[in-house]
Formats: C-alpha cells, sequence, structure tokens
C-alpha cells in the first residue's frame, strides 16, 4: 500500500467509528443495562423505592419499569413498560459517556412520581458494576 493508500484505509476507519455507541452493560445504580452490540438492542430495568410503613416494614412506594429500545446514533428510542400493565411510555437513553447515560420518558409510569421523574428532566447514571 502507498501512502495514499493508507491514510484513505484510515481515514474510513476512524469515519466509521464516529456515532458508534459504546455502551457498557452493568448496574448503573437502580439501573440495570443489557447492550447487545451486534443487534443494537438494549434492555434494562429500573427499581427504586422510598418512604417506609412502620407496621409493614415495607416501602410505601415503588417506582418499578422495564424498557427495550434500538440505537439511533449516541442514543436509544425506548418503549418502557410497568410490570403487569399492557399501556407503553416512549422515551430514550442518551449515552453521555462510556459510563454515563441519561434516560427520560415522555410521562411518568404509576407511582413513579411517588420516587422518581422521568418525564420532567433527563435522569443521569453512572455505571457502578459492568456486567456481561
Amino acid at each position: 500500500m502507498n501512502l495514499r493508500t493508507t491514510f484513505i484505509f484510515l481515514l474510513l476507519i476512524c469515519q466509521s467509528c464516529l456515532g458508534q455507541i459504546h455502551l457498557q452493560s452493568g448496574n448503573y445504580g437502580e439501573l440495570k443495562i443489557a447492550y447487545d452490540s451486534l443487534s443494537k438492542i438494549v434492555t434494562g430495568k429500573f427499581e427504586s423505592y422510598t418512604g417506609f410503613d412502620e407496621v409493614t416494614k415495607e416501602p410505601k412506594f415503588s417506582c418499578i419499569f422495564y424498557f427495550s429500545g434500538t440505537a439511533t446514533k449516541d442514543s436509544f428510542q425506548i418503549i418502557s413498560y410497568y410490570p403487569f400493565d399492557v399501556d407503553s411510555i416512549a422515551g430514550y437513553l442518551k449515552i453521555d459517556t462510556e459510563t454515563k447515560l441519561t434516560l427520560q420518558l415522555k410521562v411518568d409510569h404509576g407511582g413513579c412520581w411517588n420516587v422518581f421523574h422521568f418525564s420532567d428532566q433527563p435522569v443521569s447514571f453512572e455505571l457502578k458494576d459492568k456486567k456481561d
């Protein structure tokens, strides 16, 4: 290969890297993420509780939902579901860095407004523990 061909080859490789999703599967605190780089599909679960009932010794409020989505540049268009509910809520998951991401939903799932607001503004999460 001559120098010009090598340069063009390297330029093409660099351009193909731009816009690639580099999402790490793992625990982002209360948010759990699994990402398949071959299919460009992400799945996840958010689960958080607040308040404490003195009688039952259990949390009073919960925010739980599952989601899945497909990659588009540096983000994912996701559809989220509350357990045992047929309604879904659209949103997005955006990759900020290799260890930070943000999640936002169009509206909050039932119960979430007591625990965590996802519809007001994007919520940030940081990778705590990598998983395969």
